[in-house]
């Protein structure tokens, strides 16, 4: 689904010119829960840019769904972009003005028309349990809240892959782990490939598959199996969704 070929990036000239990624090589296919794990300017950060096209500005190769997109002009990655991924941040980027579905609903505005759009975005308030909070601005909300808002604005065109940088680093470790549940639960079930950035090991020990990143370079990646006593204890600490509404 997703190849990376070569991918090297790098920022300024001359002397002062900085390796950022070097030679990076990895695939990920469909329906994959990848953390990619590194320190502060590891690189892991512009390598999730560079492949949802955030960043097109790189030598090397990105492929997705076999259409090397290496040569888009910025029309065309836009549009893939709007087609293929969803972003969540770490800081949550809603508009205070706007309700918690008109910020869900804010992607209809690129890429193709979306027929009934309140309807969607109600019923993705629903999938990550705010369906009360429908009308709520971003100031009335917490931070788990918030967030939940930013994963349905995710959704909001159906995308095959999330893409998440630090998606729990503005978040007390409850709530953090209340948000990777509900990462969980969409890749479960719904199959969504899911690409996230973390410096935390015990956040990166939920996904099913974790990249280590030390100075540009992929250190290593390995399957994992998150232990059976590891899940027990994230979902014993982590409230009902419903509790939120309440």
């Amino acid at each position: 689904m997703i190849d990376v070929k070569n991918v090297s990036k790098f920022y300024g000239e001359g002397e002062g010119k900085t390796t950022v990624l070097d030679k990076v090589s990895l695939s990920i296919d469909a329906g994959e829960f990848v953390a990619i794990i590194g320190t502060s300017g590891s690189g892991k950060t512009t390598l999730l840019n560079t492949i949802g096209t955030l960043d097109s500005r790189f030598e090397g190769s990105l492929a997705i769904d076999g259409k090397e997109l290496s040569n888009l002009g910025d029309q065309e990655a836009a549009k893939l972009r709007s087609k293929h991924f969803g972003f969540v941040f770490q800081q949550f980027n809603l508009l205070d003005h706007l309700s918690a579905i008109e910020n869900v609903i804010l992607p209809r505005f690129f890429g193709e028309v979306v027929q009934s759009p309140e309807n969607l975005g109600a019923e993705l308030l629903k999938k990550v349990g705010l369906e009360k909070k429908i009308n709520a601005r971003p100031p009335e909300l917490s931070g788990g809240q918030k967030q939940r808002i930013a994963i349905a604005r995710a959704l909001f065109r159906k995308p095959k892959v999330i893409l998440c940088d630090e998606p729990t680093g503005s978040l007390d470790r409850k709530t953090g782990l209340e948000i990777l549940d509900l990462f969980t639960e969409l890749n479960d079930k719904d199959n969504i490939t899911l690409i996230m950035v973390t410096h935390e090991e015990h956040i990166a020990k939920l996904a099913r598959r974790i990249i280590r990143m030390e100075d540009g370079k992929i250190v290593s990646d390995e399957v994992n199996i998150p232990e059976v006593a590891d899940r027990a204890l994230k979902l014993d600490t982590v409230t009902k969704r419903g509790d939120e509404n309440e």
